[in-house]
């Protein structure tokens, strides 16, 4: 009896994460920046180990110029999930913009380490490298 009670809110806590994962979404497809982020973080106190609401909160806070809150997120995510190449990609991307190329170059020979065919990693590396110097 009590191992199904458990079961029974294990499953309401998973079904709160997506719930708030998907108002997260909604306020993010009507530039409601800030409560998108609030709805992702709520879906990660919910499931800690939440990559999509991590790549998502990453994206939030990129497109509201909070950079080191997004390469956090995006950290995050690769943890979770250490061979999603996109995630390396936007990482790298961020630290192009914030002028840290060297840490760019890292994360984006990473992410082509993980798949050398995508034309997104190879350019976002060649804008790396001139930006480098190199």
């Amino acid at each position: 009896m009590k191992s199904e009670n458990l079961q029974k809110k294990t499953e309401v806590k998973k079904d709160n994460a997506e719930e708030y994962f998907m108002k997260g979404l909604k306020h993010e497809r009507s530039n409601q920046y800030a409560d998108a982020a609030e709805a992702y973080k709520r879906a990660l106190k919910i499931k800690p180990d939440y990559m999509d609401a991590y790549v998502n909160l990453g994206a939030v806070y990129y497109k509201i110029g909070k950079y080191s809150d997004a390469i956090d997120a995006y950290k995050h995510a690769v943890k979770i999930k250490p061979d999603f190449q996109a995630i390396y990609n936007k990482l790298g991307t961020i630290y192009i913009v914030t002028g840290r190329y060297s840490a760019a170059l890292d994360t984006l020979e990473q992410a082509i380490g993980i798949d050398s065919r995508n034309p997104d990693t190879h350019f976002n590396l060649g804008i790396a490298y001139y930006l480098n110097g190199d």
